[in-house]
Formats: C-alpha cells, sequence, structure tokens
C-alpha cells in the first residue's frame, strides 16, 4: 500500500466560506499570478485566503487521486485473489461463460419489442458486461497488461475516425 499524503478524516472543501469570505480556485486567478505563487520568490501582498483557496483545491484533488488510486488497488488485490484461489485455467474458463452470456444478451436485445422486454435486455447486458469486465480484469492479472496494444489500437481508431470525418466533411462540402 501507498503512503498517503492526505488524511482520510480532513476533506477540503472548495467553499469553505465558514473559514473565510470568499475563495478563489486555481481557475479564477491569473497565469502571471499562479507563477508567482508557484515560483516566485515572496508571496507578500497576496491574500491568506487566495493561498488557501489554492492549497485547499490542490489537497482536494489530492484527496481524490489517492482515494482512487486505492480503491484500484484494493480491486485488484481482491481479483488476484480470485486468480489464486481458483487458479488461472477456471478464471479463463470462467471468462469464456460470461462472455457467451454477454453476447447471448445482446442478441436478446436485437429481438426484444419496445417497453418491458428492451428495459429488461439492457439491465441484462449491463449486467453481463459488468461480469466480462470483472473477468477481463482477472486475464490481465495471469496475462499482462494491455495498455501498450490498447493505445496503439486507440491510436489505429483516431486514424480512421479522422479519416471518416475527413471523407464525411469532403462529401458534405
Amino acid at each position: 500500500m501507498k503512503e498517503r499524503l492526505t488524511r482520510a478524516n480532513i476533506d477540503a472543501e472548495p467553499g469553505a466560506a465558514r473559514y473565510m469570505d470568499e475563495t478563489h480556485l486555481i481557475g479564477d486567478i491569473s497565469d502571471k499570478l499562479l507563477d508567482l505563487i508557484l515560483n516566485g520568490p515572496t508571496i507578500n501582498g497576496i491574500a491568506k485566503g487566495e493561498i488557501r483557496g489554492l492549497l485547499r483545491q490542490t489537497y482536494g484533488r489530492l484527496k481524490e487521486y489517492e482515494d482512487t488510486d486505492a480503491a484500484a488497488d484494493q480491486r485488484r488485490e481482491l481479483l488476484k485473489r480470485a486468480v489464486d484461489t481458483y487458479g488461472a485455467e477456471a478464471q479463463v474458463k470462467m471468462a469464456i461463460e460470461e462472455m457467451s452470456e454477454l453476447t447471448k444478451a445482446i442478441c436478446k436485445l436485437w429481438r426484444a419489442k419496445d417497453g418491458p422486454e428492451t428495459t429488461a435486455a439492457l439491465e441484462a447486458i449491463r449486467e453481463e458486461a459488468a461480469d466480462v469486465q470483472i473477468m477481463l480484469e482477472q486475464l490481465r492479472i495471469m496475462f499482462g497488461d494491455t495498455a501498450a496494444p490498447e493505445a496503439e489500437k486507440l491510436d489505429r481508431l483516431r486514424g480512421r475516425l479522422d479519416r471518416h470525418d475527413a471523407e464525411e466533411g469532403g462529401a458534405a462540402g
């Protein structure tokens, strides 16, 4: 577990008016003022409310980041535990089963009539997609990270979409 820089029992409230008259967020101040605060030789002449506002915003964002990171670590540990408990072969078979169930749920949507059937089919897709996502994360644990191939495939997709947009723009003009 990584060391936290924030504390679980302290939250930063961007609008903490109970402590001061007003709060300014980083987006509300000029680049020159922000550069002076971060890099200047002094901060004389800058209202402590401004500094508190910036610190509050920074602390709040850092805490959000750390909380998200901790939750991701806990999720990964749980999924690793599943792989360790049931074994790689069983989890690969379960991944295949879950993908099959998602395929079946999608096919049911095509046949669904408007109304309750469609609503039920969409809910089934969400449920099965969640199961598949959990199994995909276990496959990453077993077979390695997919970030690099995903980035390459997203770049290819971006290129295809850009070409499509250019062709559509050319055809419309």
